[in-house]
């Protein structure tokens, strides 16, 4: 089930471009102010966001691991969103457990979000559903920022 329509365009995906700060900036145009707000949120969070090009969904994406050391020593990751850049806006998408989802709701979030996880619909045989904000502004929704860090108490 694809999470969105044929008339969205998917940027960024030659290979062969370095993604750069400053290449963000400028495919982003106004939506940088909001990735800029969510880079500064995540940073509290201990999360560093990594974009890498997916040769599956041949484009380059975004996501927001949360590194840290377990019990024995050994490094552990734990991803809390996935992000990527379309004409027009800056997608981001937390997943959670379907038996998480009275949990979410319990947060202190906004009537819309409260919708989209409503709304949010169970991924095929997999116990996860999607809520995806698209920013088309320059200012990230506060609610984002609540969600990952839920999202990373989980871990």
């Amino acid at each position: 089930m694809s999470m969105h329509s044929d008339d969205e365009t998917l940027l960024l995906r030659d290979p062969r471009i370095e993604l750069t700060d400053e290449v963000l900036k400028e495919v982003l145009g106004v939506r940088y102010g909001a990735y800029a707000q969510l880079v500064e949120g995540l940073k509290k969070l201990d999360i560093i966001p990594l974009w890498q090009y997916y040769r599956d969904g041949t484009s380059w994406m975004g996501k927001g691991p949360y590194v840290w050391t377990g019990p024995r020593g050994g490094q552990r990751e734990y991803n809390t969103l996935w992000m990527s850049v379309w004409d027009g806006f800056l997608r981001i998408t937390v997943y959670f457990r379907e038996t998480e989802r009275h949990e979410v709701l319990a947060l202190d979030l906004s009537d819309e979000t409260r919708k989209l996880i409503d709304e949010g619909k169970k991924m095929g045989k997999m116990n996860t559903f999607p809520i995806c904000f698209r920013i088309y502004g320059d200012t990230l929704p506060p609610d984002v920022l609540t969600l990952i860090e839920f999202k990373k108490s989980k871990r």
